[in-house]
């Protein structure tokens, strides 16, 4: 799947936040190791504990946060509903990236830079994402 991807549009040097992408925590080599298809231990040999490995992961970057205050639900909040837009856009109210900030009352540009994150991260975008794209091509 991924070994179709061109890496040219990918930046390993630069994140929305102006770090290094793996800084943010993400399981990126494991997470595209699976989606290749590749075994590495008897945890996927089982689809459940796969599923739970896969959760795991999931999990682990929605609540990375690099807040000052660790303790705070927002940012965590944020990248959950950014993750839940990129997978399924309807889960959140099926519109652009821009309403559903608006509707969840967050800024749309922390909403757009964990989303851009998640998608750069697992090589997926959602139908908003890419209409969005072809408009900002100059």
């Amino acid at each position: 799947m991924l070994n179709d991807f061109n890496p040219n549009y990918v930046s390993k040097h630069v994140a929305p936040d102006g770090s290094h992408p793996a800084a943010s925590g993400f399981p990126m080599e494991a997470t595209i190791r699976r989606l290749d298809g590749e075994q590495e231990s008897a945890v996927e040999s089982d689809p459940r504990l796969a599923a739970a490995d896969a959760m795991r992961n999931l999990l682990a970057w929605m609540v990375a946060s690099k807040a000052r205050d660790h303790r705070s639900l927002s940012p965590i909040a944020t990248r959950t509903l950014a993750c839940a837009w990129v997978i399924n856009p309807e889960l959140v109210g099926d519109c652009a990236g821009r309403m559903v900030a608006k509707a969840y009352g967050i800024s749309y540009q922390k909403f757009s830079e964990h989303a851009a994150e998640f998608s750069r991260a697992l090589g997926i975008r959602n139908r908003f994402q890419i209409h969005d794209a072809k408009n900002n091509k100059k």
